[in-house]
C-alpha cells in the first residue's frame, strides 16, 4: 500500500492494525476497502485502538534490536538510533531537554544530507556507538530533513 512508500506513520499503523490484529484487510486489498475504516464515525474509537496498538508494538521491541525514533523538540524533529524508546528519550533529554513527542520510525525512510539521499538505516550504519543522533530538520520549513 502507498502509505508504506510515502511513510505516513498513522496510516501505516492503521494498516498494520487492520491486517495483523483485526485481520479484516490484506495488503493486496484495494485502498477503497481501507476507506471504510477512515470514516469520521470510527475516528475516536479507532484512535484509542491505534494508541494501544502503537504502545504494544513499541514494547515488543527487544533491547537487542536497534530502532530509530523520531523525537519532536519544539519546531524540530530529530532522528535518534537507540535500542529502546526509554533509552532514546533519556539520551536526548540529557543533551537537549524535555522530549515533546517520540515515536518509532521506519529505517527505510529516505532523508537528504550534504552527501545526497540516504535511508535512516544507512545513516545508522555510519555510527560507531548507540544511542546516537542521526540528524534533524525544522518542522516549519516543510523541506527534506537535513543531516
Amino acid at each position: 500500500m502507498a502509505a508504506v512508500v510515502k511513510n505516513h506513520h498513522s496510516l501505516i499503523l492503521l494498516i498494520e492494525y487492520l491486517t495483523n490484529v483485526k485481520k479484516v484487510l490484506k495488503m493486496e486489498d484495494e485502498t477503497e476497502k481501507l476507506d471504510f475504516y477512515l470514516q469520521d464515525k470510527f475516528k475516536n474509537k479507532m484512535n484509542e485502538y491505534l494508541e494501544e496498538y502503537n504502545q504494544a508494538v513499541q514494547v515488543v521491541k527487544t533491547s537487542n534490536e536497534l530502532n530509530i525514533f523520531q523525537i519532536r523538540f519544539f519546531d524540530t524533529f530529530f532522528y535518534v538510533a537507540a535500542y529502546t524508546k526509554e533509552q532514546a528519550k533519556k539520551f536526548f533529554e540529557a543533551e537537549f531537554g524535555e522530549v515533546h513527542e517520540i515515536r518509532i520510525e521506519l529505517p527505510e525512510l529516505e532523508v537528504e544530507s550534504e552527501e545526497g539521499l540516504h535511508t535512516l538505516r544507512q545513516l545508522t550504519m555510519k555510527k560507531k556507538s548507540f544511542p546516537a543522533i542521526l540528524g534533524s530538520w525544522e518542522l516549519y520549513k516543510l523541506e527534506k530533513p537535513k543531516l
